[in-house]
């Protein structure tokens, strides 16, 4: 892989990962509101939510993998 399809790759993934870690802030309000009006107790109902997040921290640390190099004394030595 050259080095312009890996940084494509690099951002793809921290994109991925920022988006499903930040989704929550979007919805804040709304949650809240709604848990103030109908006196609920809140948390994450649904199924995918700790299946996104997940998701989301495996995309960030496959890029971190990805975007950093291996140290040039470990190549010298094989």
């Amino acid at each position: 892989m050259d080095c312009s399809s890996l940084r494509i790759v690099v951002a793809g993934l921290l994109l991925v990962g920022g988006a499903a870690v930040s989704l929550w802030m979007a919805g804040f309000n709304h949650g809240m509101s709604i848990a103030d009006t109908s006196m609920t107790s809140g948390g994450d109902a649904a199924a995918s939510g700790p299946l996104r997040i997940a998701l989301g921290t495996a995309a960030v640390i496959v890029a971190i993998f990805l975007a950093v190099p291996p140290r040039r004394a470990a190549l010298d030595r094989s």
